[in-house]
């Protein structure tokens, strides 16, 4: 999830907190400290994974070619 933040903050310039990712994907800030936490493994839903790639500006195939690398 990091990385996924990361790759949109060097797209677009902008520095999206977790808080505002969390507002913007209408997910809540601790849906987004667990799956942002590498320490534990959380299953996150496909609605899941779906609104936080609409929320980052990026598309599920562009999140799945960047976990396969």
């Amino acid at each position: 999830m990091r990385e996924c933040v990361k790759l949109y903050q060097q797209r677009s310039g902008n520095d999206m907190s977790y808080p505002d990712l969390a507002r913007k994907s209408g997910l809540s800030p601790d849906t987004i400290k667990k799956i942002s936490n590498t320490r534990r493994h959380y299953n996150a839903t496909l609605h899941t994974v779906e609104r936080l790639c609409a929320a980052l500006e990026v598309s599920l195939t562009e999140l799945l070619e960047w976990r396969h690398d």
